[in-house]
Parts: structure tokens; C-alpha cells; sequence
């Protein structure tokens, strides 16, 4: 296998700049110093953004929070979706909202792009909520 090098040609001083901050031997917490060169990007009608790619929750951990939900919704008499609902206001936290004469709670975040330790510890508050409320969930072993 041989080394090949890639010749960018840039016309903007900021955009080598950006790319200098990007590949510099710089640790991520460096972050903060490659959106300001990012920033200057702006007035030149670019747009950049930048995440770290986290690995989303796994299919087995989806399946057993959702088998976990539908039991802890039957035995409390909530649909899942209402069970769901409860456990990522309490994992998230909530904001009231008044729909007429009635308030309800409404998560302040979803469960749909959580990565792989945040869906363990959703499903570390999914078991609080069932203990609460007196259920005893299944442990990820009994399922398997």
C-alpha cells in the first residue's frame, strides 16, 4: 500500500486557516479554537459544522426498552407510548404545557438519536420509574 498525498488548492486565507486548525496535532478539546476559525467562514457565505460521530444505540438495547415499556405501561395502565413518554420527561426533564384547562409534561429531549451510553443510563431511569411505581422490570440477562 503507498502513501498518497492530496493537493488542496484554496482561494480563501480563512478556509486554510480552518484546515490547518482541522488536521493540526491538536486534542478535541481544541474545539473551541476550530469554530472560530470556522467562524470567520461566515462572511464569505459558508457554512461549517462540526460533531463528534457518536455510535447510535444498538437494536438489542432498543428491543429490551421497548419490551421493558410495554411492561411497565401494562401494569400501570398507560399505553407504551405513555410510559415512554413518562420515562423521558424523568430522564430529560419537562416542560409544562397548558393545553386548555389541562397541563401536561412534555419531554425536553428524544430517545431517537441517543448513543450507546446514553440509552444505558434512559434505561437505568426507565428501571427507577418502574421501582417507583412498584414494578419489577426483567434484567437484560432474563431476556436473552
Amino acid at each position: 500500500m503507498t502513501d498518497k498525498a492530496i493537493r488542496l488548492k484554496l482561494t480563501s486565507h480563512a478556509a486554510d486557516r480552518v484546515l490547518l486548525a482541522l488536521f493540526a496535532e491538536a486534542p478535541w478539546h481544541a474545539k473551541a479554537s476550530v469554530q472560530d476559525e470556522i467562524d470567520h467562514l461566515s462572511p464569505l457565505g459558508i457554512t461549517v459544522s462540526l460533531k463528534r460521530n457518536r455510535p447510535k444505540r444498538t437494536d438489542a438495547q432498543n428491543a429490551f426498552y421497548w419490551l421493558c415499556i410495554g411492561i411497565l405501561a401494562k401494569s400501570v395502565g398507560m399505553t407504551p407510548n405513555e410510559a415512554h413518554e413518562a420515562v423521558l420527561c424523568e430522564y430529560h426533564g419537562s416542560t409544562e404545557v397548558k393545553i386548555g384547562s389541562r397541563v401536561h409534561h412534555v419531554p425536553n429531549g428524544r430517545s431517537r438519536d441517543l448513543p450507546i451510553d446514553a440509552m444505558g443510563e434512559l434505561i437505568e431511569t426507565m428501571y427507577r420509574v418502574g421501582a417507583f411505581c412498584g414494578v419489577t422490570l426483567p434484567s437484560p440477562e432474563m431476556v436473552e
